[in-house]
């Protein structure tokens, strides 16, 4: 239920901001950062959390998830610097 409910809000949030920002003809969508998928996070790593095991130790989930996080951001950042990168020169 929380990943349908992250997936949800992740595709409401593109959708208002294609429909509300994005240029007619445009590749990507325009207007979109970061802080408006936390909610989307938050669901995912609790959702994450709640399918290990009850008799598991989940006293490194969140040094597990901080890392799965981590490399997300920065692949993220990759790719947008890679877009963004066309319209410096």
């Amino acid at each position: 239920m929380l990943a349908a409910i992250a997936i949800a809000n992740v595709a409401l949030i593109l959708l208002a901001f294609y429909v509300g920002f994005t240029p007619v003809g445009s590749s990507i969508i325009t207007g979109v950062q970061g802080r408006y998928f936390l909610l989307a996070a938050g669901l995912t790593y609790l959702g994450a959390i709640s399918l290990l095991p009850a008799w598991r130790d989940r006293s490194q989930v969140g040094v597990v998830l901080l890392v799965m996080c981590g490399l997300l951001t920065l692949r993220v950042s990759v790719a947008a610097l890679g877009i963004y990168s066309a319209n410096w020169h």
